[in-house]
């Protein structure tokens, strides 16, 4: 019932982007997929640093509808409004990495992790990244480092899993080194 009371302030006032955004929470609430990221889109071209509206939206594109390109041209604005801001962070290091890019992830997920050092899914993300990237050397052993830790303070099987899927990885290439 709420619902109807968010599109009556819509009408009544479709100059605030406040409006907007909970009529856009309210639809999606009620199944409205696009519905909703038609009003987070309202919102925030009233008012474009409107951050509710633009998390709502990107996580719309990203998460709901899996349309990747929409959801990071969408998450790179918001992070021009929001540089600082971790959940844009996490969210824009997963999409590249859902898209295996790889190389504009990293910088992402070291800027995550050098305002908030502690998530260990964004630590393990920097593994993952590093892992797929295996630059050098001392990337591999970043990543070695990386998972030993995790799994150190958190006994995971993710963690395990990574950790053994490196140490096949240098394995074979010290195999192959070695021939």
């Amino acid at each position: 019932w709420a619902s109807t009371y968010f599109r009556r302030a819509v009408e009544q006032d479709p100059t605030k982007a406040s409006h907007w955004f909970e009529h856009g929470v309210s639809l999606d609430e009620n199944g409205d997929l696009d519905g909703s990221i038609e009003a987070f889109e309202k919102a925030i071209a009233l008012e474009p640093t409107h951050t509710s509206a633009l998390h709502n939206l990107v996580e719309r594109y990203h998460l709901s509808r899996r349309e990747f390109d929409k959801a990071e041209e969408h998450y790179r604005k918001a992070l021009e409004t929001s540089p600082r801001d971790l959940d844009i962070l996490d969210h824009l290091t997963q999409l590249l990495v859902d898209k295996r890019q790889y190389e504009g992830a990293e910088p992402l997920v070291r800027r995550y992790l050098s305002l908030n050092s502690e998530n260990e899914d964004v630590m393990n993300r920097l593994g993952i990244v590093l892992y797929q990237l295996h630059r050098n050397v001392e990337d591999i052993d970043e990543v070695e480092r990386i998972w030993r830790d995790l799994l150190a303070t958190r006994r995971s099987g993710v963690y395990a899993l990574n950790l053994g899927l490196l140490m096949e990885f240098k394995r074979k290439n010290d195999t192959a080194a070695e021939a």
